[in-house]
């Protein structure tokens, strides 16, 4: 249990974690697109599908 008390699923950071490694932990979520609409979209997950601002002005800030 971390500081927060959040005790994940499958513990994803090994007790002997070495400097430099790269550590992912499992994808959990099970909402998908069928292939035909991930495609469209640009990814297989429904948690990963959001719209992003794009300025008409060349400008490349989004926010404020």
């Amino acid at each position: 249990m971390n500081r927060i008390g959040f005790i994940p699923l499958v513990p994803f950071m090994p007790d002997d974690a070495k400097y430099a490694n790269a550590y992912t932990p499992y994808q959990l979520d099970v909402d998908e697109y069928c292939l035909e609409e991930a495609l469209k979209k640009g990814t297989l997950y429904m948690a990963l599908d959001s719209e992003y601002k794009i300025r008409l002005d060349g400008g490349d800030k989004v926010c404020c």
